[in-house]
This record gives C-alpha cells, structure tokens and sequence, in this order.
C-alpha cells in the first residue's frame, strides 16, 4: 500500500502552498481553527480508539458464545464489557508499541530483508497477543494478565495462528489496495506537475480529492473486515481454550 499520498499531504510545504492562496485577513482563523480540529481530533483519539476496540470485542464475544452454544443477548455482553473500557485500549496501546518498537528497529537492515523480516515478525507477535481483549471480555483479568494468558495459550500453536492470519491477511489486504487505487492512479497521474514547486493547486486538489475518496473507501471495506477477524479470533480462542481444558 503506497503511504507516499500521505506523507505528501503531510509535508509543511504542502501545508504552506495552501495557504500561501488564501487571503491574509483570513489566514490568521483558518491556522487556528486548524489548531483547534487538531487538538481536538488528538484529545478524542483515545477515546474514539477505545470505542472501537469495545465494539470489535464485543462481536469476538457474541461470535464466541454463539460456538459454545451459550449465547447472550448484544445488550447483555455490551453492559458486561463497557467496565473494561480503557483496558482495550492500554492493551492495544502496548501492543502497537511493541510492533512500533520492532519495526524501528529491522527498519537499520537491507529493503528487502525489511519487508520480509518485519511482516514475519509483525505476525509473529501479533500471534502471540491476538486474543488478548477477547481474554479480557471472557475471563475477567487485567491487562497484563490477559498479555500473559493470551502469549502463554498462542505458543503451542503459534504456526496455526501465524499461518491463520498470513491467509486471512492474504485475503483482506487486496481489499485496502483497491481503497488506495483513486489515491495512487491521481498521485502517479500528477506528481510531475507538483513538483518541485508544489504550487499547481488544480493538481494538488486532484489529489486531496482522490484520498478523501481512498479513505472513504478504507474505512467502508474495514468495517467489512472486521466480522471476518473477529469471527477467526473466537474460533481460535474457543480452540485455544478447548485444547487447554482437554490437555489439564
């Protein structure tokens, strides 16, 4: 997936070519109203994050009990998991930052053995700690204990989950290359004429145009997504757990 749309809009520069058209007795509101949406958007981030990890958790847990034949009503499950909010979200956090961390890390090596390395790893780890907050919701633990029980039950088997989520991966990730398509054929089509000045603003608004529709697109075919990886994670935590009760 090309990330060069998103570190183009990111640049100062683009930012300065913007304003650089617009009216200077208007300048000086728009930076602020800019400043403002992006406090705002930062301070309601974690918030919105936690949000979704409670909702995905919560189709993880229906998906679940639905296998075991025990199944509750959504209200019910809902009640239950709104007290371990920000825990999906403190789990998710320390997550990310280990992959973050590992990525930085692989990223001093050759480009190819990077790409191969970091998504073997990626896997990996995330393999390790796929059912956490299904962990979370089901068995009423913290956020460490649910890191240990979930790398503890993955690691006898972690080949079939590594190779579960490789194919499900395989699977989705065409899903958000299509997304991207309009942002990539506009950024090939017009980075000619945007560079080097990154004034030509009919160019610069083809572009804005072609990623607010990628995005559009992304979260239409994530929210798609998400029953299929929530629907693996309780068939492979109902195994998980079924293979720790038959083995004690």
């Amino acid at each position: 997936m090309s990330v060069a749309p998103y570190v183009f809009l990111a640049s100062p520069s683009v930012f300065a070519a913007l304003f650089s058209h617009l009216p200077s007795e208007i300048l000086g509101s728009v930076l602020i109203a800019a400043v403002v949406i992006l406090m705002i958007g930062l301070g309601l981030s974690p918030f919105t994050s936690a949000k979704g990890l409670l909702r995905q958790t919560l189709i993880s847990q229906v998906a679940y009990q639905t296998l075991r034949g025990q199944p509750e009503t959504i209200l019910a499950n809902l009640r239950h998991l709104r007290s371990r909010f920000w825990q999906f979200w403190l789990a998710e956090v320390y997550i990310n930052g280990v992959l973050t961390a590992i990525g930085h890390l692989t990223s001093r090596l050759g480009e190819w053995l990077v790409l191969g390395l970091s998504i073997a790893i990626n896997i990996w780890f995330t393999a390790q700690w796929f059912l956490v907050n299904l962990v979370i919701a089901i068995e009423d633990c913290n956020v460490r204990q649910a890191l240990r029980i979930s790398r503890e039950r993955s690691k006898p088997h972690m080949l079939t989950i590594c190779c579960t989520l490789f194919g499900t991966g395989v699977l989705t990730v065409p899903l958000y290359l299509l997304a991207f398509s309009p942002a990539i054929a506009v950024w090939l089509a017009e980075k000619q004429d945007l560079f080097p000045t990154l004034l030509n603003a009919e160019s610069l608004l083809h572009l804005i145009l072609a990623l607010g529709l990628s995005i559009i697109l992304t979260v239409l075919f994530h929210t798609l997504a998400i029953p299929l990886w929530q629907s693996i994670k309780a068939l492979l935590y109902c195994y998980l757990r079924s293979s720790k009760l038959t083995s004690t």
